[in-house]
């Protein structure tokens, strides 16, 4: 991503509603499939190190890597330690390392995301976990994910079959922002049609208003892990290297 657009990420991540939604989202994935405390995270793209913060009484030893320099520059904040310049496809760590790997709208970044997906397998330790997050449908493609440099959006299926095709067990793939995706289609459109921003991506609304929106998305954070959702803005995964072997889902 362009400098402008990392800077516009960290003044909305603490406080936006998509942001807050999902990173309560993942916290509750990976209270569920990591459990209380794993030795080793490595966060993948991690941008202003927010989810870095947010997962650390998950794990002992936490690292984020991202590609851009910007990125690093930004997450130096209290409670992010470790940070280090790599990309996705090349990820500079020793096969088997990690406990569990998130990866937060990452792919969609990668030409080859298929790739990347084996290069987080190589460092995940067998059995390790990984809780990973895309943008969704093609048809809510905007301007920004021509800004943010996207090679594509996703369908739930897409995701598990290249999932699947890279080894990993499949433990869970939704949709996720599925009670305000009808607001978000039809902002979409409405940008579409009329060829401009609506800043649905980093303005933040009146505080009443982004209470409400947080509190709406929010709540799937408990849905999620009980069904999966038939459409949305995002895909959620949680999928599991095998124990040995390669995986059969």
């Amino acid at each position: 991503m362009d400098d402008e657009v990392y800077e516009k990420v960290e003044a909305a991540e603490e406080t936006l509603w998509f942001y807050v939604g999902r990173r309560r989202i993942i916290q509750n994935l990976v209270q569920h499939y990591v459990g209380a405390l794993a030795a080793k995270h490595l966060d993948v793209g991690c941008g202003a190190g927010n989810m870095l913060q947010a997962l650390r009484q998950h794990s002992r030893f936490s690292v984020g890597v991202d590609s851009a320099y910007k990125a690093l520059q930004l997450s130096k904040k209290d409670g992010v330690h470790i940070v280090a310049q790599a990309d996705a496809l090349s990820l500079c760590f020793p096969d088997h390392t990690f406990d569990f790997v998130t990866v937060l709208d990452v792919l969609e970044h990668c030409e080859d995301d298929l790739l990347s997906l084996a290069e987080v397998y190589r460092v995940l330790k067998p059995g390790g976990i990984v809780v990973l997050t895309v943008p969704a449908l093609s048809i809510l493609w905007s301007a920004l994910d021509r800004t943010a440099h996207h090679y594509r959006r996703y369908t739930a299926s897409e995701l598990r079959k290249k999932a699947q095709q890279s080894d990993f067990v499949v433990l869970k793939v939704s949709y996720a922002n599925f009670f305000l995706f009808p607001f978000v289609f039809i902002g979409r459109m409405l940008e579409r049609l009329l060829d401009i921003s609506l800043g649905l991506d980093f303005n933040i609304p009146s505080a009443f208003v982004n209470r409400l929106l947080t509190g709406v998305f929010s709540r799937e954070a408990g849905w999620i892990m009980r069904r999966t959702f038939p459409v949305g803005s995002s895909v959620v995964a949680v999928l599991q290297k095998p124990a040995s072997g390669k995986g059969i889902v």
